[in-house]
This record gives C-alpha cells, sequence and structure tokens, in this order.
C-alpha cells in the first residue's frame, strides 16, 4: 500500500532520531525516484542512471533478493548489523525473524538520500520498520560531515560485535562510499573499543607502565625542548614494510643530509643494513615492543618516547631517552609535568609509531618529510622488510593467522601508488588517511611518500627515492653534533627522583580521599533510595545536601581532577546506553521506578571509580617499593655557536658546536663525509665519546661515556658493520654484550 498519509506519522516518528532532516523530509523533491514493481507484483523504485534504468531492488523479486542477501550474511555471534541503503524496507523485512530471535539483535540502516526515505515513509512498510524498538534509521551526507553521527551509533552500541553490509544496488553503483563506511565503522569501533576496554579495566594497561617510567624519568632529556631546532632540515621516516629493502642502499650516504627517523620494527630492518638513523622512537605498550628494542643493535640512538611505553621495553634504551610530554588518552601525566617545571607542547600519537614520527619530525621543524618502507600493504605478499621478523613468519598468510588470535581485522583490496589492487588491512588505510590529514592541515611541509610500492597516502605525492634525493638533499649538515648539542640543552636537570616520589605520595593521598568521598557519596544515594521506597515520593533534586558537599570535595581532588575525571566520562558515556534502556523499559514506567533505576545507575558509577582509584593505589604502592638507582647529571650548556669549514658548498675540515666556555662536539668533514677521529663532551668538559670514521661510516673502536666518566659503551665496527658490542650500567656493572 503507498498511502502519503504516513509521510506525516512517520516524520513525527523519525524526529525522535534526527528532528532537523525530519522537518526538511516532506519538501524534499522525489521526482527522480518512481514506484514500480517487480515480476512478482512488489513494490519497488527506479530511477534514471545516464540513460539506464537502475532499480533498487531485483525487478525478478524485491523479497527473494533480500532473502539471498540475508542468508549470505555471516551472523555467528554478531548481534548488530549495519546497512549502508534502505530502499524500501525489504532487508528488513527479511532480518525480521532474526530480530526476534534475540530482544539484543540490532538492524541499523544508513541512508545517504533523502528521497530514498521519503519514498519509504509512503509506506506502510517505512512505519513498521520505524516502530521496531530492534531498528533505527539514520541519514548521513557524507563522512565529514557526519562525525557526530558516527559517534553517536558508536556509543549505541560500544563493544559490541557488527557487521556491515549494504542494499545490493548501493554496493555496486557506490561502491567507495560503502567501502569508507565499512572502513569507518569497522576501525572506529575497533579503535575506540581498545581505549573504552583499557578504561573499563582501570587503565592498568596504562598505568603499569606509566609509574615505573615517571620514576626513570630522571637523566633522560625533554624531547620537547628539540622542537624547532631543526629548521628546514629534511627528515626520513622509515616504515619496516616490504619496499624498504629496495631503498636501503640509498639511506647511508644520506646520513649528513637528512634526519633519519625509525620506530619499532623499522629499527630492526634498518640494523640489518648497518644502517644507524639519527632518532628512534616508541610508544607501544606492549611486550612486543620489548623483543624489538632488545634485538636491534642501535645502542647509542637518542629515543623519542611516551611513558606509556612498555616498561621492560624502556630499559633496553641505552642511548639519550627523549622524553616527549603528554599520554594520549589520559590527564595524569600533566599532574607530574606541572609540578616538575617540565614544559612541553601537545603532541598527538596518531595510530603508530610512524605517525608519532611524523609529528616529531614536523614539531622539530623538519622540511621536507619523506616517507620510505611504508607499504601499509602485503607488497609481494610480504608483511615486513628482511630482518623483522623470520622468513616464515613475514609470509601473507602467517601475518593474518597472528593478526585473527589478535582479533584484528579482514584483509581487502584497495588501488596501490600504481593503480594496482594491493592487499591490505583497514587499520592500514586508517592509517594512511591520518597522514594524508596531516598534509592538509600542514600545506606548509612538503611531504613525499618515496616508498615505491604498496598503498600510498591521499593527497601525498609519490616519488622514487633516488629523485628525491637529487631534487631535495642537496645540502649537507653536521647533524652528529647539532643532535649532541640540542640533547645536552634539553637536559632534565630540574627532575629528581626523589621528586617524583613525593608527588606519587601525594597522588596516593589524594586517591585516598577520593575513596571516602566516593564512599559518602555512595551511602547518601543511598538513602535517597530508601526514602524513595519508603515514601514513595520523587524528592528534587536527587541528592542529599550532604552528597552535594562531597561531589564538590571529590571534584577538588588532584586525584580525581588529573586520574579519576577521564574514568568518569567513559564511564558515563557507557552508563548512558542503561539509561536509555531504562527509560524504555516498560517494567520501570512509573516515576518512582525510574528515579530508583537512575539511583542504582549512579552507585554503579561511584563504584566504578572506586575501583580505579584503588588500583592505581595498589600500582603506586607497589612502584614506590622500587630500587631506582641514582643517574649521573650535568648543568645545561647554555648559549651554543656553531663553527664550520666548507668548500664547494660542502662540509670540508672541522665542524665544531661549543658554549661559551667547552667544546660540546668536534668532527671532521672531508667532501661531506665524516673521516677521521669525532669527540662529543658535556657542558663539564668530561668526554661523552670518541668516534672513528672512514668516508662516513664507523670504523674501529668507538667509546661512550657517563658524564661522571665511567664507561657506557664499547662498540667495535669494520666498514659500518658492527662486529661486538659491551654495554655497561652507571655502576660500572655489566649491562649487555653483543657479538657478530
Amino acid at each position: 500500500m503507498i498511502e502519503s498519509s504516513f509521510i506525516q506519522s512517520n516524520c513525527e516518528k523519525w524526529s525522535q532520531t534526527d528532528p532537523q532532516k525530519a522537518v526538511l523530509l516532506p519538501y524534499v523533491d522525489c521526482s527522480s525516484l518512481q514506484f514500480c514493481q517487480t515480476d512478482q507484483g512488489e513494490r519497488n523504485l527506479c530511477f534514471e542512471n545516464h540513460g539506464h534504468t537502475e532499480f533498487f531492488h531485483s525487478p525478478l523479486g524485491a523479497l527473494e533478493e533480500a532473502h539471498h542477501w540475508f542468508k549470505n550474511l555471516a551472523l555467528h555471534q554478531i548481534p548488530l548489523i549495519y546497512v549502508y541503503g534502505v530502499g524500501l524496507g525489504y532487508y528488513y523485512q527479511a532480518a525480521k525473524a532474526w530480530l526476534r530471535e534475540d530482544p539484543s539483535h540490532r538492524l541499523v540502516f544508513i541512508e545517504d538520500n533523502l528521497a530514498v526515505i521519503h519514498r519509504l515513509f509512503e509506506t506502510e512498510v517505512g512505519k513498521e520498520l520505524l516502530h521496531d524498538p530492534q531498528v533505527q534509521l539514520h541519514y548521513f551526507e557524507d563522512m565529514e560531515k557526519s562525525q557526530e553521527l558516527f559517534q553517536r551509533l558508536y556509543w549505541n552500541f560500544f563493544l559490541t560485535p557488527l557487521l556491515v553490509s549494504g542494499l545490493h544496488l548501493y554496493t555496486h553503483l557506490k561502491k567507495t562510499t560503502y567501502a569508507d563506511l565499512q572502513h569507518k565503522i569497522h576501525y572506529d569501533a575497533s579503535l575506540k573499543n581498545s581505549l573504552l576496554i583499557e578504561y573499563l579495566e582501570y587503565g592498568v594497561g596504562f598505568f603499569k607502565n606509566f609509574y615505573p617510567n615517571l620514576l626513570h624519568l630522571e637523566g633522560a632529556y625533554l624531547g620537547d625542548s628539540l622542537f624547532g631546532k631543526f629548521k628546514n632540515v629534511p627528515a626520513i621516516i622509515c616504515g619496516a614494510g616490504p619496499s624498504l629493502e629496495k631503498n636501503l642502499h640509498l639511506l647511508e650516504p644520506l646520513k649528513n643530509k637528512a634526519l633519519i627517523f625509525a620506530g619499532g620494527s623499522a629499527l630492526n630492518a634498518l640494523n640489518l643494513k648497518n644502517i644507524q638513523p639519527h632518532f628512534g622512537a616508541a610508544i607501544d605498550p606492549n611486550p612486543p615492543q620489548y623483543e624489538r628494542l632488545s634485538t636491534n643493535t642501535a645502542f647509542e640512538v637518542p629515543f623519542f618516547y611516551r611513558n606509556r611505553l612498555y616498561h621492560s621495553a624502556l630499559k633496553t634504551i641505552h642511548g639519550p631517552r627523549l622524553y616527549i610530554t603528554g599520554s594520549g588518552g589520559y590527564d595524569i601525566s600533566s599532574f607530574f609535568e606541572e609540578r616538575l617545571d617540565i614544559q612541553g607542547e601537545l603532541l598527538e600519537e596518531g595510530h603508530n609509531v610512524v605517525n608519532f614520527c611524523l609529528e616529531v619530525a614536523h614539531a622539530l621543524g623538519c622540511n621536507p618529510i619523506l616517507f620510505v618502507g611504508m607499504d601499509l600493504a602485503y607488497t609481494g605478499e610480504k608483511a615486513y622488510a628482511s630482518g623483522v621478523v623470520n622468513d616464515k613468519e613475514n609470509s601473507m598468510d602467517a601475518h593474518l593467522v597472528s593478526l585473527k588470535s589478535q582479533k584484528d581485522l579482514d584483509t581487502l583490496l584497495r588501488p596501490g601508488i600504481d593503480g594496482k589492487p594491493v592487499c591490505t588491512q583497514w587499520k592500514w588505510i586508517a592509517e594512511a588517511e591520518w597522514i594524508g590529514d596531516f598534509a592538509k592541515m600542514h600545506p606548509e611541509i612538503h611531504l613525499v611518500n618515496a616508498t615505491e610500492g604498496g598503498l600510498g597516502f591521499p593527497g601525498i605525492v609519490n616519488q622514487a627515492l633516488k629523485t628525491v634525493i637529487e631534487q631535495y638533499l642537496i645540502k649537507d649538515f653536521d647533524l652528529s653534533g647539532l643532535i649532541h648539542s640540542e640533547i645536552l640543552s634539553a637536559a632534565l636537570t630540574q627532575v629528581k627522583t626523589q621528586d617524583i616520589r613525593s608527588l606519587m605520595h601525594q597522588l596516593l593521598e589524594s586517591l585516598k580521599r577520593c575513596i571516602e568521598d566516593l564512599t559518602i557519596l555512595m551511602e547518601e544515594t543511598q538513602v535517597i533510595q530508601r526514602r524513595i521506597q519508603a515514601d514513595h515520593i520523587v524528592p528534587f533534586p536527587l541528592q542529599t545536601g550532604k552528597a552535594s558537599l562531597f561531589e564538590n570535595d571529590l571534584a577538588e581532588e588532584p586525584g580525581y581532577r588529573y586520574l579519576l575525571h577521564i574514568f568518569n566520562e567513559a564511564y558515563t558515556h557507557v552508563l548512558n546506553r542503561e539509561l536509555h534502556a531504562l527509560r524504555m523499559d516498560p517494567h520501570c514506567a512509573t516515576e518512582e521506578e525510574q528515579a530508583l533505576g537512575k539511583l542504582h545507575l549512579l552507585i554503579k558509577r561511584f563504584s566504578f571509580l572506586q575501583a580505579v582509584a584503588a588500583v592505581n593505589i595498589e600500582l603506586i604502592q607497589k612502584n614506590l617499593e622500587m630500587d631506582i638507582s641514582p643517574v649521573p647529571i650535568f648543568d645545561k650548556p647554555g648559549q651554543v655557536e656553531h663553527i664550520e669549514e666548507r668548500k664547494d658548498s660542502c662540509l670540508n675540515g672541522d665542524s665544531i658546536y661549543r658554549s661559551h666556555k667547552q667544546i660540546l662536539s668536534k668532527f671532521h668533514y672531508e667532501k661531506g663525509l665524516l673521516e677521521g677521529v669525532g669527540e662529543t663532551f658535556y657542558p663539564t668538559g668530561q668526554r661523552h665519546s670518541v668516534q672513528q670514521f672512514n668516508e662516513n661510516l664507523w670504523e674501529g673502536d668507538q667509546h661512550f661515556y657517563y658524564p661522571n666518566g665511567v664507561h657506557k659503551s664499547h662498540l667495535v665496527y669494520k666498514k659500518g658493520q658492527l662486529i661486538k658490542a659491551s654495554l655497561f650500567n652507571p655502576d660500572t656493572t655489566l649491562k649487555k654484550t653483543y657479538e657478530l
């Protein structure tokens, strides 16, 4: 039955979901969409597309097509189906039996054509669909303008296993939008679920690394202090993709022409070819990070890191540790940074360590920034460049098996940089899009993808590395001296372990007071519950005067402001779904039942925050028992000047960085290449290192020292290849040995 009178009542009902579009819908021009019939006499919609008539549902049989669609869905343990395109509701009819099997099953239609919704609302099926409590219908304009919708949908169905499908017509006629929608819903859910799960597990995955790492902050350097100090120095950011291998031979000669960054697995791939990057980076809080860092040979490479890094991995870093302020997703670092006078800048982490490296390189002032080994795809059916994992584990099939054990997402085909399909993953697509978005936000930075394979990045030019070198990497720099002098100037001389311990005690005591406040809030809420049950009257407000006072006390506690607040925000979102269910529950129809239900959820929130506080108290107490060895420190060098000799625009002769009273570094160059003995010093005059070079490569014995003169590293190289190494702790004990 086609009945225009349905429009008004259906729009009124839909206004509960989308009030703005519901007002506009009756005035939408639907002339391009005409009703027609299938061979079975069913309603259908058709429209003209470039001289060809397109049908929303199969002309042979709309319901038959819908049942065929539903039959082919892989719905094992999947309670939520998203469908791109609603048509005339046949897919809803095909799914009705499944919906009735379980009240937790949900069907969500997402439609980007208001005329289609208008036509649906002219039918009785449209009315039935709108009034089904297990079904939702949403309109979206495009990905950019509908962020709020996707955010709302996520919180409606957080942690719910889902499947994204589409109307047969849309999956063929709107392939790109359909693929983007799949990506958006799947990857958003994956990313946000992982963070939400961490919150719901009281943040243990973060804090178990944060507190011990914090106690090792003394002796680190403030990475933020290097920001802006490498203005217009080119940067090369290395990934660990299979295409890295074809460019490794070009990287070593570039050590005086561009800053080379490598994070995670890329370090191992570079080490295999005896390449030492200028900077490493590490932010991964998981155990595999320890394996990667403990097996690489970048012993004296400075590392940018944040305190969420896996603690055992942090302890393996032997070179300078460059602390980047902040802690993505948490506010707790601000509590310590403000009180330790650590001043930093806001820096996003992105999706992975390569995104983090890009943010850091941009903050340093680097331009242009090149990407190498960033396939984000299974180039040649391999997951990584050689040296990251063994050959057996490096095949695409082996990698996918490991990902399934981690509940990662399936692979899909996308056009690569050469237009040919490449096999990739949703998370890699998101990483590529993040870099594409970064390029849009920073048009002043010239970004070049020199990966020569893989997925590529939206809006970023693809060029062969050899071409990029000839075009951009022309000038040479004394990067060894510059990096050393800037790191010395970034010393966190004011940070003492004893002060960190004192602040941890302060936080611990504040969290104890938070627990006391939360206990009183729970007790006062129970008082209101008992009054309602006894008097059958709902008071306003649903709070005692005493509870109001203690709620204010709680909000002012440092433990709440810097730690519990973010958990309160997350858990409030979680409880909002229960609150919505409470409002819709026919068994809680009275004002009294609704009020008691709300108070129950309030107690649940207070109890959750108590648990978060208790877990953090336990973690802090445990870490305060750690015995941290003192670290030799020194004063900053003050104003630094640079003296260099050049010939024909190349470094030729000595390059010296010095403060007003002390040489900090002295390296010798011949035609732009490091030659002979190079030395670095602490501001005290104590030797930092003695290095030997032959044609820009380390040759022979390389010695590094702690500020107190204790031997730190003895590395032996032959033609740039590490032969053996001995690493020492500040107390002179042997830390690690390595032999080729």
